[in-house]
């Protein structure tokens, strides 16, 4: 059974676990499926509001799913909350991503084609 598996049996055993749908995220990013993982994250932080380590996920996975605005929104809630619980370390990694979200929102398009 793989690690994605076992959390998928884990958030179907205890739905109402944070941690169980923050596993489920975290490993379902790590295979790839980013729509998957971001469902899972948003789970996890409608149960407990302050979940700071799951934003930065969610932000992750919709960086990868090309939803730059919401990843933005996200790491900026985040931030907040991070601030506010004293959760250093994933607030300083959702600063870093909002940066370069922030920077691929406002750079203009690279140039197509071959030079």
């Amino acid at each position: 059974m793989t690690r994605l598996e076992r959390m998928r049996k884990l958030v179907a055993l205890d739905p109402k676990s944070e941690i169980t749908h923050f596993g489920l995220g975290q490993a379902c990013y790590d295979e790839g499926l980013f729509e998957e993982g971001a469902s899972a994250m948003a789970r996890a932080i409608e149960i407990k509001p302050d979940y700071t380590a799951a934003y930065e996920i969610l932000g992750r996975c919709l960086e990868k799913m090309g939803k730059l605005e919401e990843a933005e929104a996200v790491y900026l809630k985040g931030i907040e909350i991070g601030t506010v619980r004293g959760d250093m370390i994933p607030t300083e990694k959702m600063k870093a991503r909002l940066n370069r979200v922030k920077g691929k929102r406002d750079s203009p398009e690279a140039p197509t084609g071959s030079i």
